[in-house]
């Protein structure tokens, strides 16, 4: 029965492929040269969305077509990849040796074809001679063919890699060959996980459960099987569940767990019904009728016994299902008594075995008809049954036993070299650690230098800066004082020099009486006054720094249409001569910038002494500017000069300056 159910499996597995392209031959060759059957699949079904192909029926007939016309034309290349992709679909609709025989595949596979195609087409073979039974050997020849050229590729993507791996575990559990399962299954499974093909995956181990089981591995054949039925509840794989729950009810009966094996046969045909597929019932009901008779249950039998036989003419013409059900019938008649009728069934069950090729499909045969003999008291024959069982029980206990030794040997090799290769990896990992913190020593060593050259040249550079800073405030400062003894000087000249000839030729000018020379002279003379007051102020050194203000804006107010308020205390005993000097010029400055640039109506000036600060405040109500701006890029000496006369005198500046808000200018002094 095992036998049977991994036949099923087999039969579950697909074997399409897909891609992308926008015309029909383009789509077709883009889904035949795909290595991944997860890509292929998704690539599929964007084709189908596209309106490429309606469905995978038609996407087969559109192949086979194109496959004739290929092998027409003597295109070799395109005829193999469409032939990946159909010929599985022919084995399994039994048009697999018509066309072969008129269209062969092997003679075309020269070294001319590539590699990995060469080894994809004779891994399709494999599995298509494999499923029509036809030449079991050839599909093992095939199969070890393509796995050899795989390895050439070493490219784990290609998903018939994993296949023909799988194909040899699949023919090594019918011929209970178990010393080659383990090497091909721990393959297949490794090349599904790269490719990270789940469904295929767990495909796979409910296959591999069932050799797992056939040598008496029930635990790990569980660990799998669990695996699966988990997965194929999640996405809702219904056929798979039906045989991983039959499989799990015979591991169950061989293991003396009835209850447990009825539970499974109850879930199998859960699921079953859920698919409301003949051939997944039929195979529940037969499932039920063995179980029933075996435990001596003819009503439970006779139930299940009226419902496959209203099915099993829709599979009249399968040798499997003719199998199925004249079991169905001996078991049955066992179970109501009818031992000669039971015989018959039995007899005809057996012989048609003998084609299918399967021991355990014979033991099982054997195992029937020494059960109907030993009942019937039939005792000869029953020895005779008992001993054809025995021989089979004899040959699969001694091949369990070596095939279990063989399993627990190769999971061992498996763990040691796996131990090994984990060991190496560390070696690698303490030596690459080793040799990183090296480099790190070597990074960080040369980090630090480089910080330490960095920091060095930041200090130099910040000292340079502020030397060169120094030396551009002094030079600033040279200027604003030499040009104050220039402004004096020159002063002077005119006020002892041009003044005094100007005030001569006025008092002159009264005796020639000629009123326009006379104002002509007292004109000029006060313009010389002026000048020479501008350039230095003598009522600052006569009068003191308050009057000196006082004067000034005195006199701006009388030449101006600017309203001045101005509250000026006397500060003259608090500061020094160049102070005094330098404060008058800040005001004049900011005075004179008010004038000529801020268009104010009002202007508010007040000197206060507050302990031991003197306040100079400015104030209009102008249109104000951007202080940032205008000191970064002003071309005249104007605006800096104010900050490098406050510098001299170590006092504070502070223009605080909006658009259209006016300015607020003002000076600290600390005394």
């Amino acid at each position: 029965m095992r036998t049977k159910l991994l036949y099923i499996i087999i039969l579950l597995s697909n074997f399409c492929y897909s891609q992308n392209k926008i015309d029909k031959e383009k789509a077709l060759l883009t889904i035949a040269t795909t290595k991944n059957l997860v890509v292929a699949d998704t690539l599929f079904n964007t084709f189908v969305s596209q309106g490429i192909f309606k469905d995978r029926k038609e996407y087969k007939a559109y192949a086979t077509t194109k496959f004739n016309e290929y092998y027409s034309k003597g295109d070799t290349i395109n005829t193999l990849y469409t032939f990946k992709t159909l010929g599985l679909d022919w084995a399994r609709n039994g048009r697999f040796d018509s066309i072969l025989k008129v269209k062969p595949i092997a003679p075309l596979l020269t070294t001319n074809v590539p590699i990995a195609l060469r080894a994809t087409t004779k891994s399709v073979l494999s599995h298509c001679l494999f499923y029509i039974n036809t030449n079991p050997k050839k599909a093992i020849a095939y199969s070890d063919e393509s796995i050899q050229l795989f390895e050439k590729t070493n490219d784990s993507s290609y998903y018939d890699w994993a296949n023909a791996h799988a194909l040899r575990v699949d023919n090594a559990t019918i011929s209970n060959n178990f010393s080659n399962i383990i090497p091909h299954a721990f393959s297949a499974m490794k090349l599904y996980k790269y490719q990270k093909n789940d469904e295929k995956l767990n495909d796979f181990h409910s296959s591999l459960s069932v050799s797992y089981s056939l040598n008496g591995l029930y635990k790990p054949a569980k660990t799998l099987r669990d695996e699966s039925i988990l997965y194929n509840k999640k996405i809702k794989n219904y056929p798979t569940l039906v045989i991983d729950y039959l499989n799990a009810a015979l591991d169950e009966k061989l293991q003396g767990n009835y209850t447990s094996q009825q539970e499974y046969l109850d879930k199998a045909l859960a699921n079953a019904a859920l698919l409301n597929i003949d051939h997944y019932t039929f195979l529940c009901y037969h499932g039920y009728v063995v179980f029933a008779s075996q435990q001596d249950k003819a009503a439970l039998a006779s139930t299940y016994f009226e419902k496959i036989k209203e099915i099993f003419p829709k599979f009249k013409n399968s040798v499997f299902h003719k199998i199925l059900f004249l079991e169905v019938q001996a078991y049955h008649q066992y179970a109501l008594k009818n031992y000669d009728a039971a015989e018959k069934f039995a007899l005809e069950k057996l012989k048609l075995s003998e084609s299918f090729n399967s021991k355990e499909i014979l033991q099982e045969a054997h195992e029937l008809l020494a059960l109907i003999y030993t009942a019937s008291g039939q005792t000869v024959k029953a020895k005779e049954q008992d001993y054809f069982v025995l021989k089979y029980l004899n040959d699969t206990k001694e091949n369990s036993l070596k095939n279990q030794l063989v399993y627990y040997q190769t999971i061992y090799e498996t763990e040691k070299r796996d131990l090994t290769i984990k060991n190496q990896q560390v070696n690698i990992a303490l030596l690459d650690a080793e040799n990183k913190v090296k480099n790190q020593w070597l990074f960080f060593g040369g980090l630090g230098l480089l910080a330490v050259f960095a920091f060095v040249w930041v200090i130099r550079s910040r000292n340079f800066a502020r030397k060169k800073q120094k030396l551009q405030e002094n030079f600033t400062q040279d200027i604003l004082n030499t040009q104050e003894e220039e402004r004096g000087r020159v002063a002077k000249e005119l006020h002892d020099g041009v003044g005094q000839q100007l005030m001569l030729l006025t008092r002159r000018s009264k005796n020639y009486n000629d009123p326009m020379l006379e104002n002509l002279a007292k004109d000029t003379l006060d313009t010389v006054r002026t000048i020479s007051q501008g350039l230095h102020p003598i009522v600052l050194e006569r009068l003191g720094f308050t009057a000196a203000v006082e004067d000034l804006v005195s006199t701006i107010d009388e030449n101006s249409d600017i309203f001045f308020t101005s509250d000026i205390e006397n500060i003259d005993t608090f500061i020094t001569k160049d102070q005094a000097l330098h404060l008058y010029r800040i005001i004049q400055e900011t005075l004179h910038n008010t004038l000529k640039h801020a268009n104010a109506n009002t202007v508010f000036l007040t000197i206060t002494k507050e302990k031991n600060t003197i306040l100079i405040r400015i104030k209009d109500d102008g249109k104000g500017f951007e202080y940032s701006k205008k000191i970064a890029s002003s071309k005249s000496l104007g605006m800096k000069s104010l900050l490098e006369r406050t510098k001299i005198i170590n006092a504070k500046l502070n223009i605080d300056s909006q658009l259209n808000r006016g300015t607020n200018t003002s000076i600290k002094v600390v005394l």
